[in-house]
Parts: C-alpha cells; structure tokens; sequence
C-alpha cells in the first residue's frame, strides 16, 4: 500500500523557539505567515511570551537561534532581565560549619565548653588524689618503718630451747592444813623444761606462741614433780615492765607430783622434801600421783636480759641425748606456779608402773585437806582485782598460798 505524496511547501513550518507578540498585534488579522515565522524587533516593554524550549541564556543583547523554521530568529532580553540576570549567584557552602544551622551552631559550642570543663576538672581530681595517696603512702611507709624498727627492737628469737630448773626461787605449800600432806606440793629442781617459740601464722607476724613440756626420754616415771604439758598458748608483750621489754604468758594446766607410798603417812612434822634426787621408779611398784587441777603458770621472757650459757650438761636427772644438744633459752627467764585459790580440791590417787611403761589407776584415792574456806575466798578475791604487773610484785607477799617460782639466768 502506497503512501500518499505531499508537497513539501504544504507541510507548515513548525513554531518558533521564542515568540513574541507585540502589545498591539492581532493575530487574527495577520494572513501573512511568513510574518509570523520572521524574525519580529519586539518593542519595550515585552508583555507576553511563549517560552517552548529551554535553552541556556546568554549574555548578550541577541543571539542567533536555530529553529525548525527556515528563517532565522533572534531572542531580543530586556534590560531588566539582563540586570536581574548578572547577579552572582550565591555561592554553595564548603565546610559542615557554614551548612549546618545557628541554633546547631550554639548546641555545638556548649557542648564542647562542657567537655573542656569536664576534663580539666577530672584532671584536677586526680591530681589532687595523686598527691593524696602519695602522702597517705609516706605516712604509711614512716609508719611501717617505725613499727618495723620497733618490732626489731622487740623481736623475739624463734625456735626450741631447754630451760635448765635448778633450785627453786620460792617454794610455799601453805594451801594445804596437813603437815604431812604438804610434800603433795613439791617444785620441779635439776630438771629440763623443753621451750619451743612457735614460728607466727601465715601473714600475722605479730602474733608468737609457746609451747611447754619434756624433752623426749626411755619412758621412766621419775620421783617429784613433772614437767608441765603446755598446749600452744599466746605471748603478750608488756611495754610498761620495770626490766624492760617482757614477754608473758598465762595460763592453766593439771599439775602432777608423784609420790612413794609412804610419803603421805602421817607424821608430826613435815618430811624434808628431796629437791636434788629424783628416783626412778620401778615397773609393778606402787605410788601416789597427787593432782592440782587448774593450776595457774605464768612466765616472763625479759629479751632485754641476755642468759649466760650453760658449762657442762643441760640436767643430770632427765639428761638424754636429745637434751643435751638443746640450745639453752637466750633470755632471762620467770616461771611462777601457783593453785588457783577457791579452785578445784587437790587429790592423791593410787598407781601403778606398768610393765611397757607409764601408770595404771588402782582405787585407793586421798583428799587433801585445804586451809580455811574463808581464806581461800579472800585470797580469790584480791586475786582478781590484781593486775599482771601489781601480781608479779606480790608474788612474794602471800602466804596462804601453794606457789613455786623460778629464774633461769
């Protein structure tokens, strides 16, 4: 099927890009169309206008412009628009500061006085607890370098030692109302106390314990008085002693003294006690074993007091050979025993020695007689009001009591 041909001079030409009417232009009474294609001079001032294409403007009064027509057309720009069009534009911000608003500006400059201020006051706080710990830990440091020359001063040296009993300071058995009883109450001699200064638990170095007791020996029962079994007992250091720095410790235990047989018997005068001779008792022979319960022991460690050594053997009467490479207490020492009054009756039991060694209860039993009730009391009295400084001078002062005493030096 065949298109149908068309004169070109038929076809319209198309409308211009700008167009422009004159104020007193008529359309309807235009017929010329070449007019209406041609380039029109407009006249000022430009009322109306059909703008079909953009198009980029230029600077000058009048450009040549293309259009579909065949003829070409000038775009005429008012003086207005020329003045109003070379305006700067203004120009884009660069930076975040300018792009963001005043009211964020203002938020921001708070918010970074706020942070200056936070961090210079921190760093004054921590300046000045710097400076604190740094004199608490002087002080600390003084502290702790005169509390460790003070306990080097009164350091106790640790260890096990023999304490050598000769002869008794004071020896009273006043408690007991019979004569013949009162060798019940006999004080250790030529003995060996075993003395051991217990090393301080595990982060306390303050705190020293000392045991008491024999020395190991074959298991023979000895004559007179035992050797007192302490249990670990704490030692306390009394800073306001007359001689100095002293060591003491306090304490209970059951005071055992063994006897021969006949030497309870009654007689009109006491029996001189043996304080040098410690027999030896045999196995199947039977003895007394006379018991004061609850017997007080205290002791005085004066570390200021250098003892003397010891020339020859440690002891003839327990002598092993264990005691006698035992090193012999370094300092002076006070034992001081005595019965608690109003304590608990002393009592005589009878024993036996076994065949293997040690005693065997028989069912004979003896109570020993006391000295008046209400002496007791009155002594049990000032007994508790008594201090430990005022009780180690009047140790000496009283007479109703059972006591013995020693100072190995």
């Amino acid at each position: 099927m065949g298109f149908p041909r068309r004169s070109i001079k038929s076809i319209q030409p198309l409308p211009s890009i700008y167009t422009a009417f004159p104020v007193n232009h008529d359309s309807t009474l235009s017929t010329n169309t070449s007019d209406l294609n041609s380039a029109v001079r407009l006249i000022r001032p430009i009322e109306d206008g059909i703008e079909v294409v953009p198009f980029e403007r230029s600077r000058v009064l009048s450009a040549p412009i293309l259009s579909p027509d065949q003829n070409e057309k000038e775009v005429i720009i008012s003086e207005s628009e020329l003045s109003s069009g070379g305006k700067p534009l203004p120009s884009i911000p660069t930076s975040w500061w300018q792009r963001i608003s005043l009211k964020r500006r203002v938020l921001v400059l708070l918010v970074v006085q706020f942070v200056i201020l936070l961090t210079v006051g921190l760093s004054l706080l921590a300046a000045r607890n710097h400076s604190s710990t740094t004199d608490g830990s002087s002080i600390v440091e003084a502290n702790q370098d005169d509390s460790s020359q003070h306990s080097d001063s009164n350091s106790i040296q640790r260890g096990t030692y023999a304490v050598p009993i000769r002869l008794p300071q004071l020896q009273s058995s006043a408690c007991l109302a019979k004569m013949n009883e009162s060798v019940a109450w006999q004080c250790a001699s030529d003995a060996i106390f075993q003395l051991n200064i217990l090393p301080s638990p595990a982060g306390i170095p303050s705190i020293t314990m000392i045991t008491l007791g024999a020395p190991p020996n074959n298991g023979t029962v000895q004559h007179g008085h035992q050797v007192p079994e302490l249990n670990p007992v704490d030692l306390t250091l009394l800073e306001s002693s007359e001689n100095g720095p002293t060591y003491h410790f306090r304490t209970t235990y059951d005071r055992v003294v063994l006897l021969k047989e006949d030497d309870l018997s009654p007689a009109e005068k006491p029996r001189a006690q043996p304080l040098i001779r410690h027999p030896i008792f045999q196995p199947g022979e039977s003895l007394w074993r006379c018991i004061f319960n609850e017997t007080l022991l205290e002791g005085y460690i004066y570390i200021n007091q250098s003892s003397t050594p010891e020339a020859g053997d440690l002891g003839s009467a327990n002598r092993t050979p264990t005691t006698v490479h035992l090193p012999k207490v370094p300092y002076v020492v006070k034992l001081v025993e005595q019965r608690v009054p109003n304590g608990k009756g002393p009592y005589c039991e009878e024993v036996v020695v076994r065949q293997g060694g040690g005693l065997a209860r028989l069912p004979n039993n003896i109570s020993l007689a006391l000295i008046d009730p209400v002496s007791e009391l009155d002594a049990s009295r000032s007994e508790l009001i008594r201090g430990t400084k005022l009780r180690e001078r009047q140790q000496t002062k009283d007479t109703n009591n059972c006591r013995c005493q020693w100072l190995v030096q």
